[in-house]
């Protein structure tokens, strides 16, 4: 309601358009990762065999890190057709603003899938709140001050949150992997019958 307020009518139309074209983008190529690689994880870790699933972690993130500048840049390239589809010439600074967000969430979904397969659900939790809390701050600033200049860079302020929070919560997750020694594997954790 604050950010319709801050953007007005004509602004929050520009600003569904670019948002539902992010979300298209977003589905195709981040839905169902996250699940699909805590799925493996815990399959991993309930069979004694830690060190494939670091691999599969290392391996999923890779791709991920490989596939989603390609889908940003996808997004970015298209922004201009997309907006004009939508007969919102307006809103190609938008979708632009909101690219590098795929990127970025494609590896935050690494890291929360290897996090949520081992079941350490407070990291999960508390990157999402603060990755939320991130998005309201930084949106509504960005779309205020952006404002004085003009609606369509106050709608691409609008957006900006959705990728700082997104890298601030990557920060975190990688952090978290960091600090609770998780990118190491102890020789008592693997068992050396198991198939690798």
């Amino acid at each position: 309601p604050v950010l319709i307020r801050i953007l007005g009518g004509v602004g929050h139309g520009i600003y569904v358009v670019s948002y539902d074209a992010f979300t298209l983008i977003y589905v195709l190529t981040n839905e169902g990762i996250q699940r699909g690689i805590a799925k493996l994880i815990s399959e991993l870790h309930a069979k004694d065999n830690p060190r494939d699933a670091l691999r599969a972690f290392r391996l999923s993130r890779s791709i991920l890190i490989v596939g989603g500048p390609f889908a940003s840049l996808l997004l970015y390239a298209m922004a201009p057709y997309i907006a004009n589809a939508a007969d919102t010439a307006d809103a190609t600074l938008s979708i632009r603003a909101l690219a590098p967000t795929v990127l970025i969430t494609a590896i935050l979904s690494a890291y929360r899938g290897y996090f949520l397969g081992r079941s350490f659900m407070s990291a999960n939790a508390i990157s999402k709140v603060i990755e939320q809390f991130v998005n309201v701050v930084v949106s509504l600033g960005a779309a205020y001050f952006l404002m004085k200049i003009d609606t369509v860079y106050g709608v691409a302020g609008g957006t900006l949150g959705t990728s700082v929070g997104a890298l601030v919560a990557v920060g975190l997750l990688i952090y978290e992997f960091r600090k609770s020694r998780l990118h190491k594997v102890r020789r008592k954790d693997q068992d050396m019958e198991t198939y690798r």
